[in-house]
């Protein structure tokens, strides 16, 4: 399972990595040529020390865990969405229901958060992102879970709470997941960007990742070489 899921994650985005400064894992995201994005829970060390670098929930992995990973020179990188609450967390017991704006029609237990709101920055900035760098994992991978689509608003939000991440994180890696709509404000913060949906992209209907039998239109190409360039450009 662990190979299908990681690969079919893999091929799913694409990354395009600015030279990396200093980090707490002594890594530079320049060198990283394959990784992988594992959304549940594997003990299948050996599995992910392949990658050099293995973007995992925080949830399914301790410190020893991580530790081991390290040991055989992978980066492991926290995934965490920012755009909504997840009720399974273990921080929805601080959520207020005042900041939360919709349900996600996608996925159950999942719902659009404001992400101004002070309380969220707080959950997320000294809550979340210090429990993940305590534990050892060497930065944080951001979703926005489709938010800055359905809210096209909330984008100055989204870019005041990225810059706070980059505070808490301080040099730790930052890696932004669709980061287009606030790329020109942002991309001088992060560590790197990705995309998902090139190669692959998950259908709710029959619940299972599925391979793009397409290519990409001349236009996508273009608008990921455009943002690929602008990120070079910023960093």
């Amino acid at each position: 399972m662990l190979k299908v899921g990681a690969l079919i994650l893999l091929t799913q985005l694409a990354v395009f990595a600015q030279s990396a400064g200093h980090s707490p894992c002594n890594q530079p995201l320049g060198n990283v040529n394959t990784y992988a994005a594992v959304y549940f829970a594997s003990k299948s060390f050996d599995q992910l020390s392949k990658f050099d670098m293995v973007i995992l929930d925080p949830a399914s992995y301790d410190s020893s865990d991580l530790s081991k990973l390290k040991s055989k020179g992978c980066i492991p990188i926290a995934y965490m969405n920012v755009g909504e609450v997840e009720t399974y967390r273990s921080y929805f017991n601080m959520v207020d229901t005042s900041m939360i704006i919709s349900p996600d029609p996608n996925w159950r237990d999942r719902y659009y958060v404001e992400m101004c709101d002070p309380l969220w920055t707080k959950i997320v900035t000294k809550e979340r992102v210090p429990d993940v760098l305590r534990r050892g994992f060497c930065g944080v991978f951001v979703d926005f879970a489709g938010i800055l689509k359905e809210y096209p608003d909330m984008d100055s939000c989204a870019v005041t709470l990225v810059r706070q991440i980059r505070r808490a994180i301080g040099k730790g890696y930052l890696i932004l997941d669709g980061a287009g709509p606030i790329m020109d404000k942002v991309g001088g913060n992060v560590d790197a960007i990705a995309e998902e949906g090139l190669m692959g992209y998950y259908d709710f209907n029959s619940d299972s990742y599925l391979v793009r039998n397409d290519s990409l239109e001349d236009h996508e190409s273009q608008s990921l070489l455009a943002m690929a360039k602008k990120f070079k450009e910023l960093s």
